[in-house]
């Protein structure tokens, strides 16, 4: 009954998924063909062979990359570097980043793009990478998941190594990163997933094309193919939006991936021994 249960779950949760991509495979008679079909009637590629003719689809793939990278990479740092001064570091207002870092939780990301806009005109970063970059540095979840997990690592190692002349920086690269690498996988993946769903923000910033990212570029691109063209208005391309869907899932996809060893390790394991 439980398993049962379960494939129930699992098909509800994969149906629009599956959807998505049945009527990417469609153009519109297909999509609006009453009643809905769900195996595909005819289905053709061409969708995705509009979208990868496009010129700028490289690039955008480029700023992807780039950008999901320095969010992973950056934030991970920073966040671990956090947590390490958290969990092993004594000083005034400890206590008082943790409980910021815990009250940021519940603030819609709404409510953050005004502050965040307004900061980032004022670094002059307004409409480069940075600007999509840098607010994914503060990772409060993390921080607070980072810090319970370096808890666990003893005290007597870092004293161990501090007494043989290690400094911080060698303390955090070469004691704390080996035994939290589990936690660096899952860190990467949230960091990952964030960058990659972060379209209002992307939006926003990434105004030049050059530095577009596949979820904006395309998403722009496919609207204005359905916008008006002086007196005629385009057919909305529901297959193509579909088809854009399914292309944007992919780098999801290949991020939970190459995490899911370290997430589920993070997720069971345990104190580290002396």
């Amino acid at each position: 009954m439980t398993r049962l249960f379960l494939i129930i779950l699992v098909v509800l949760f994969l149906f629009p998924l599956y959807w998505m991509i049945e009527g990417s495979l469609q153009d519109i008679r297909g999509i609006m063909l009453m009643p809905p079909r769900l195996i595909p009637h005819e289905p053709s590629l061409d969708n995705y062979r509009v979208i990868f003719g496009y010129a700028s689809v490289g690039p955008m793939v480029a700023n992807t990359f780039l950008i999901s990278a320095a969010v992973i990479v950056l934030g991970a740092v920073v966040t671990m570097m956090g947590a390490y001064a958290l969990a092993h570091h004594e000083f005034r207002g400890r206590k008082a980043v943790l409980w910021f870092a815990a009250a940021s939780l519940i603030v819609p990301r709404a409510v953050m793009l005004l502050p965040l806009f307004i900061v980032t005109r004022n670094l002059g970063l307004s409409g480069t990478r940075w600007a999509a970059i840098i607010p994914h540095l503060y990772f409060p979840l993390g921080l607070l998941v980072a810090t319970a997990y370096l808890r666990m690592i003893p005290r007597s190692l870092i004293e161990s190594a501090r007494m043989d002349g290690a400094g911080e920086l060698t303390i955090a690269t070469e004691v704390i990163a080996p035994a939290a690498r589990p936690l660096v996988g899952v860190l990467a993946l949230f960091l990952g997933l964030a960058a990659q769903g972060d379209f209002v923000w992307q939006m926003l910033q990434l105004r030049r094309e050059s530095i577009q990212t596949l979820s904006v570029g395309l998403l722009k691109w496919v609207s204005s193919i359905a916008s008006s063209d002086g007196n005629v208005v385009r057919v909305n391309p529901i297959g193509l939006h579909l088809a854009v869907g399914v292309v944007l899932f992919v780098p999801m996809v290949v991020v939970f991936v190459t995490c899911q060893r370290q997430l589920r390790a993070g997720m069971t394991v345990g104190a580290v021994k002396e």
